[in-house]
C-alpha cells in the first residue's frame, strides 16, 4: 500500500494521523489534513506562551483548534503516549531530528513515520525536479522554475525555499481527481531528506557540501548521508546531477543508480552524453555554461545574468541541465537566463551610502555562503575596499577557509564588523590571521559604525555566516531591518 492507501483507510475508518512539530510544515500538514477530512492531533515541544512569542506561527494553534485539530504543547518522549489513540500515521516536520526523544517513543510504539516532503511528493505524483546542497539551493530552484515557465513548462515549486509540498495539494487528492502540473520543482534540506525512505525524484542535484548542520547531523559524513537520499532509490531511467568541482558530491557517483550528470569547471565534456561546463574568468572576459545533451553540445552566455560569481555559474549549470532534461528548449532558456532576478537577501543590491555600494546577503547563513559572497563581489567590483559584517548565532564547523580568503584580500578590506552573540567568537577568528576587526552588540549598531565610515569606491557587504535566532525570527527578518537602517541614512541613494 502506498500512503494514498493509507490515508484513505485512515479516513474510513475514522482513525487519527499526529502531526509533530508546528514549523510551516506541521501547520501546513495540519491544514491538509482538515481539507481531506481526516482527524490529526499536533504535538510540539515547546510551551504554548513562548511559541506565541516567538513563533510567526503564532495564530496557528487557535486556527487549527477551530478547525478540529486537537494541539497540544510541551509533548517530548515519552509524554507523546498520551496523545496515540487511534493515531496510525505520524508526519514528522523538518525541526524533528530522527534521534529525538518523541521519535524514539513512536518508534518504540511502532507508529508509522513518514516525513512530510516525501507524503507531498508521492500524494501528488508526478515527476519531481529536486535540489540539495549546503548553499544555493533556492536560487537554484527559483531559476529552474523561470526557465521552466519561460519554455510554457508548468511548475510547483515548493519545499524548504518556503512552501511545504503538502501546501500544495488540494482537498480531492486522495481520490485521484486533481489538477497536476508536469514538475514539481522541490527545494530539498538535509533535515527533510533524512526522514525520506523511497522518494524517488526523476532529476535530482547536489550543488555542493561544507560544514552544515552538524549540530543536528554530528558529523558531516552523516550530513552528507542524508543528502544522498535524494538519489537513493532512482532507476536506470533517472538523472543524478553531481557537482565534478566539489569532491564529496562527485564521491558518491558510483553509488547512485540514476544516471550521473556532472557539472562544473574542470570538466571535459566529450566523455559524457550529458553534463554541463562552466566557462568563468572576468579577467579574461570568460562567461559562459556549455551543456551536453544526447553527444550535442550546446553553449549559453551568462555575461548578462544578473548573478554575482563562479557559484552561481555552477547553480546556473544545474538549472540548465534540469531544464533542458525536461524538455525546455535552448531559445526559451536564453531569455530566461536574462529576465531571472535575484532573490531577495542573495547578493541583493539595496543602493549606496556616500557612494559606497551596499549588498544585502543575510541568507548566507554558514562560512561556506559567506565565502562565496566574499569571493564574488571581490570580483564583480575589483576598484572597491570592502567591508565585510559577520555576526548571529554561529554554527559548527570551521571559519579557516573564509579567514583565508580575507586575507588574500587584506589590502582591500576595511576593519570587518564582527556583531551579534557570537560577535567575539568570530573576531577572535579575525585576529588569528591578522585582521583587523570591530566587535559591536548588534546588527543595528554594525549598520551605525558601517555606514558612519561609507566612502566613495567602497563596498559593505551584510553577509552574516551565521544563523540570525539571537535578535531574528529568521534570515529575512534580519535582511529587511538591514535594509530598513540603511534605507533611512540621510545620504542613502536607491540605485545600486
Amino acid at each position: 500500500m502506498g500512503l494514498r492507501d493509507d490515508l484513505i483507510k485512515i479516513k474510513q475508518e475514522n482513525e487519527k494521523v499526529l502531526v509533530v512539530g508546528l514549523g510551516i510544515s506541521g501547520v501546513e500538514t495540519a491544514r491538509f489534513l482538515r481539507r481531506v477530512g481526516i482527524s490529526a492531533v499536533c504535538v510540539e515541544r515547546s510551551d504554548e506562551a513562548r511559541f506565541v512569542k516567538n513563533s510567526k506561527f503564532k495564530d496557528a494553534p487557535a486556527e487549527l483548534r477551530a478547525a478540529g485539530v486537537d494541539v497540544y504543547f510541551e509533548v517530548d518522549g515519552e509524554g507523546v503516549s498520551r496523545y496515540l489513540d487511534k493515531v496510525k500515521l505520524a508526519v514528522i516536520s523538518p525541526g524533528v531530528s530522527l534521534e529525538s526523544a518523541v521519535i524514539g517513543a513512536l518508534k518504540r510504539r511502532n507508529v508509522p513515520l513518514v516525513s512530510e516532503l516525501e507524503l507531498g511528493v508521492e500524494l501528488l505524483d508526478v515527476p519531481t525536479l529536486m535540489i540539495t546542497g549546503s548553499n544555493g539551493k533556492s536560487t537554484t530552484v527559483s531559476l529552474l522554475q523561470h526557465l521552466l515557465t519561460a519554455s510554457g513548462i508548468q511548475s510547483r515549486l515548493c519545499g524548504n525555499v518556503g512552501v511545504p509540498v503538502v501546501a500544495e495539494l488540494e482537498s480531492s487528492i486522495l481520490s485521484g481527481v486533481v489538477s497536476r502540473p508536469q514538475f514539481l520543482v522541490v527545494e530539498a534540506s538535509s533535515y527533510q531528506l533524512e526522514a525520506c525512505r523511497r522518494i524517488k525524484p526523476k532529476l535530482a542535484a547536489l550543488l555542493n557540501i561544507s560544514d552544515n548542520h552538524l549540530e543536528r547531523h554530528g558529523t558531516l559524513q552523516r550530513y552528507i548521508e542524508a543528502k544522498a537520499r535524494a538519489f537513493a532509490h532512482q532507476g536506470e531511467s533517472d538523472f543524478a546531477l553531481l557537482n565534478a568541482d566539489d569532491s564529496a558530491v562527485f564521491a558518491l557517483r558510483g553509488r547512485i543508480p540514476g544516471k550521473v550528470v556532472p557539472f562544473g569547471t574542470r570538466l571535459s565534456l566529450n566523455q559524457y552524453d550529458f553534463g554541463a561546463r562552466v566557462d568563468y574568468d572576468p579577467n579574461k572576459d570568460l562567461d559562459s555554461v556549455t551543456l551536453r545533451i544526447e553527444g550535442m553540445e550546446e553553449e549559453y552566455p551568462t555575461n548578462s545574468v544578473h548573478l554575482l560569481g563562479q557559484h552561481n555559474r555552477l547553480n546556473i549549470a544545474a538549472a540548465l541541465l534540469m531544464a533542458r532534461l525536461s524538455g525546455a528548449e535552448p531559445g526559451a532558456l536564453v531569455s530566461g537566463l536574462a529576465s531571472f532576478r535575484p532573490l531577495e537577501h542573495r547578493l541583493e543590491f539595496v543602493g549606496r551610502v556616500n557612494g559606497a555600494h551596499i549588498i544585502n546577503d543575510s541568507k548566507s547563513t554558514t562560512v561556506a555562503a559567506s565565502l562565496a559572497a566574499v569571493r564574488s563581489v571581490a570580483e564583480a567590483f575589483p576598484e572597491c575596499r570592502l567591508m565585510v559584517l559577520f555576526g548571529g548565532l554561529a554554527k559548527a564547523g570551521s571559519w579557516d577557509s573564509l579567514m583565508s580568503a580575507l586575507l588574500e584580500l587584506k589590502g582591500r578590506l576595511r576593519p570587518i564588523v564582527c556583531f551579534g552573540k557570537d560577535g567575539n567568537l568570530i573576531a577572535n577568528q579575525c585576529r588569528r590571521y591578522n585582521l583587523p576587526c570591530d566587535v559591536v552588540p548588534s546588527l543595528a549598531r554594525a549598520v551605525e559604525v558601517s555606514l558612519a565610515n561609507a566612502q566613495e569606491n567602497e563596498l559593505i557587504l551584510l553577509t552574516p555566516g551565521c544563523a540570525s535566532f539571537d535578535e531574528f525570527t529568521d534570515f529575512e527578518e534580519r535582511g529587511n531591518v538591514f535594509k530598513s537602517l540603511v534605507k533611512a541614512h540621510k545620504f542613502f541613494v536607491a540605485s545600486a
